[in-house]
């Protein structure tokens, strides 16, 4: 493609977005020639109005005194406007499979213009009354609202077997000598580095990356021991749980609270809005509906049985899709939750 030619869609795109008076004296319609040569194609300043006019402000504001993108979308245009006129040319367009999906698009691009209008021009009822009915529904479902009370904790994971950068001991000597270090005033966090299987947090004081909750995150054992301690900097008793025995600190209560509704009106009203609204287009889409008894569904099925001996089968696709895992294969094969060892990854089962 020629400089000159790029020049040529450059100074139509310009044009178009300044909006002078040749628009006036430009043809309204694009000049397609014969299908063997498709690059004598050309596009008038219209054209590309029509096209621009269909983008957003944002849009249209970054490509503003940006040639490069003007230009890609120049060319862009062009080409699939180019490609479609010779696709109807060679009547494409005609083809029944080509005809029902243009249709199907044509449809949900109104449905979406027809949503875009109602929304414009619904009218809701006033502020107070809105109001009124979000605090309403705040009044009835506090507990959506509540959080509960946590407990920032961090632990030390011990194995049954040597699994930690320390001297080969065993579970209740290595146990002893954490409780020992502990008394003697050793940081829990230094323990941690040096005695916990859990390397992932080890290295972080042992601290565990979400806050342990009555319902979870954890398994209950953890969970239960967490909220028996009673204040911060206590250390339990030794907790066994299948991932292995656990040392758990309290570092932080993070009191229950539940948020006022001065926080969450403005997005509850909103949701009010929404509300309604989708209310109005249900309805407006369950009006459409036919009575079950004027449905054929006889011959749609039939028809769906004719469509499937004719259509043909994608043997590429199923070839390539994976055969399924054999009994062996699947018994023999650890899950992930199985197989990780981190606390910190596992959920109440």
């Amino acid at each position: 493609m020629t400089l000159r030619y790029v020049s040529i869609l450059l100074a139509l795109f310009i044009t178009a977005c300044t909006g002078t008076d040749r628009d006036a004296a430009a043809p309204t319609g694009p000049t397609v020639s014969a299908a063997d040569n498709l690059s004598a194609t050309t596009l008038t300043t219209q054209d590309y109005r029509q096209y621009l006019s269909a983008r957003g402000y944002s849009e249209l504001h970054h490509m503003v005194d940006k040639p490069n993108i003007q230009q890609e979308i120049a060319l862009d245009y062009h080409s699939n406007h180019v490609l479609a006129e010779h696709a109807r040319a060679i009547g494409v367009d005609q083809d029944p499979l080509v005809r029902e999906r243009i249709a199907r698009a044509n449809r949900q691009i109104l449905i979406t213009a027809l949503v875009d209008k109602l929304k414009a021009e619904m009218e809701y009822p006033e502020e107070k009354v809105l109001d009124e009915l979000a605090f309403e529904y705040y009044q009835h479902n506090l507990h959506l609202f509540t959080h509960e009370e946590a407990r920032r904790v961090a632990h030390i994971l011990l194995k049954d077997q040597y699994d930690c950068p320390c001297e080969v001991k065993s579970l209740g000597e290595r146990i002893d000598d954490i409780y020992a270090e502990l008394e003697n005033g050793t940081d829990f966090a230094i323990l941690a580095a040096k005695y916990s299987a859990d390397r992932a947090n080890a290295e972080n004081g042992g601290e565990l990356s979400k806050p342990a909750l009555e319902e979870g995150p954890y398994v209950p054992k953890f969970t239960s021991a967490a909220f028996d301690l009673i204040n911060v900097g206590d250390v339990s008793n030794p907790v066994r749980t299948r991932f292995g025995t656990h040392l758990i600190k309290l570092l932080e209560i993070i009191p229950g609270q539940t948020l006022p509704y001065e926080e969450v009106r403005e997005s509850l009203i909103e949701s009010k809005r929404k509300e309604l609204f989708d209310s109005k287009i249900e309805k407006l889409r369950s009006d459409a509906y036919p009575t079950l008894d004027s449905l054929d569904l006889d011959a749609m099925n039939q028809i769906i049985k004719d469509l499937v001996k004719q259509a043909k089968p994608e043997s590429f696709i199923e070839s390539k899709r994976t055969p399924a895992p054999t009994a062996a294969a699947s018994e023999a094969t650890p899950s992930p939750t199985e197989s990780t060892d981190s606390t910190d990854e596992h959920h109440d089962q």
